[in-house]
């Protein structure tokens, strides 16, 4: 079960524990949503007010919003109980990878 599994914070202090926790430089390795099998590594570049903005093998850079980071945070406790629809994870597949890889280190 991932660590974040437990986790009964608010969204605010989830984004502000992944300021705190995460720098520049620092390599994540995602897993496959549907299956949990490690997949690419993505680097962290700099961590915004408002952004992670991530190096990642096929798209270059790329930043994530805090937007995307708080609905990630909403579905985040089905991901874990493996109750997301298989659909689910192939729309939103990359950003909800990147955003569970950071998750999970928290």
């Amino acid at each position: 079960m991932p660590a974040m599994a437990k986790v009964e914070n608010d969204f605010h202090s989830v984004w502000t524990d992944i300021g705190a926790r995460f720098h520049s430089g620092q390599h994540i390795t995602t897993k496959s949503l549907a299956t949990g099998v490690p997949g690419s590594t993505f680097t962290i570049l700099r961590i915004e007010p408002d952004q992670v903005v991530i190096a990642c093998p096929a798209r270059g850079e790329r930043g994530i919003h805090r937007d995307a980071f708080a609905q990630a945070f909403l579905v985040w406790p089905k991901y874990c109980e493996g109750a997301i629809p298989e659909e689910t994870l192939r729309d939103a597949a990359m950003t909800l990878g990147f955003i569970f890889g950071i998750f999970r280190m928290l």
